[in-house]
Order: structure tokens, then C-alpha cells, then sequence
């Protein structure tokens, strides 16, 4: 397996922890194994990897530090993916480098890529606003879907069945139609 060069496990349903070994992998350059159910630590040796240029690691459940040295997220760029992997902390290597954007619990928000667009240093929203203006969206969207329960009829546009792991997916995107209730419909009176 020393000659494997890609290796594209996303969407597999992979469950445990990414193997110590994979960083014996020299001759890799590609390796995706994002929208798993992937968890525990990041190896080190991974970021070490001489001839890797993609790794996407985003959607799963990857947790600690993440161990690449700077001059490693500098080569990779956009082609580092870690968004969606809330446990996931930066070393203080990377931190105020301006190569990763962070929410309001230090989690990381975007992809490199989208960072280094930006040209700023680590962004920190304060928590107080996030947090009243995440508040206000759950509850504009419980007003949007409560309005929609009682005024509209939802049915499949065509079968879909969903996929439940590691995250709820439907692999149609569950399209639907959508009917509105006369007003003489609607029962207020269980």
C-alpha cells in the first residue's frame, strides 16, 4: 500500500479513529475522508505526509489539536479542509496567523481557502452578539415553520428514503410539494 496515491473514503460510514499508520503513506497526495463518523485525535504524521496537496477531513467528529506544523497549512491552502469537526483546537503555531477563521467557541468556521481570502488575522466574534443573534434566527425560523405547519400540505415529489449516519441525509435532497390550506381547513380544536 506504500504506492497508493489517492484515497477517497467520504461518504463510507467509516466509524473510530484515523489509523497512526496512514502517515506511512508516502506517496500519497490525495486523501478525503469527510462525512464519516470519524473520531479521536488528527495523527501528526498525517500533516507530515511530503507529497500530500488535498485533505479533507471536514463533517466528522475529529477532536484535539490539530498537529500540523504552520509551514504544512501554508503548502496545503484551500486544499486543508477541517470545517464541521467542532472539537477540533489550533496549536498555538497557527493560532493569530490569520490561516484559520474561528467561531465564537474557538471551533473552527471555514476551510483555510476562505481565510486566506479574507487576509485577516483569526477573527473572534464576541460571544454576546453571536449568541443573541443565533437566538434570534432559531426563532425566526420556529415562526417560519410554525406558520408553514399550520398553512401548507407537505407531500414527496417523488420517494426518497433518509440516510441516518453519521448525519441525517436524503439523497434526493427530499424534494417535495407544497399546497396551501384553505382557511376552513385548518382545525384549532384537537
Amino acid at each position: 500500500m506504500v504506492g497508493l496515491v489517492s484515497l477517497d473514503l467520504a461518504y463510507t460510514w467509516l466509524i473510530g479513529t484515523i489509523p497512526a499508520s496512514m502517515a506511512r503513506l508516502c506517496n500519497l497526495t490525495y486523501l478525503s475522508l469527510n462525512h464519516n463518523g470519524l473520531t479521536g485525535a488528527i495523527p501528526s504524521g498525517i500533516g507530515g505526509l511530503p507529497l500530500i496537496h488535498n485533505l479533507d477531513l471536514n463533517y466528522d467528529r475529529l477532536r484535539g489539536q490539530v498537529p500540523f506544523r504552520k509551514e504544512v497549512v501554508e503548502r496545503l491552502g484551500p486544499k486543508l479542509k477541517l470545517t464541521g469537526n467542532n472539537g477540533l483546537c489550533l496549536g498555538s503555531e497557527i493560532v493569530g496567523t490569520g490561516l484559520v477563521r474561528l467561531d465564537v467557541n474557538g471551533c473552527i468556521s471555514d476551510n483555510v481557502a476562505q481565510s486566506l481570502a479574507r487576509d485577516g488575522s483569526v477573527q473572534q466574534v464576541g460571544e454576546g452578539r453571536k449568541n443573541g443573534v443565533k437566538m434570534m434566527v432559531k426563532l425566526e425560523m420556529a415562526i417560519i415553520l410554525h406558520h408553514m405547519v399550520l398553512n401548507f400540505q407537505w407531500e414527496p415529489f417523488e420517494q426518497d428514503h433518509p440516510i441516518a449516519f453519521p448525519f441525517v441525509e436524503f439523497p434526493e435532497g427530499l424534494p417535495i410539494k407544497v399546497h396551501k390550506l384553505s382557511a376552513t381547513t385548518v382545525d384549532w380544536n384537537p
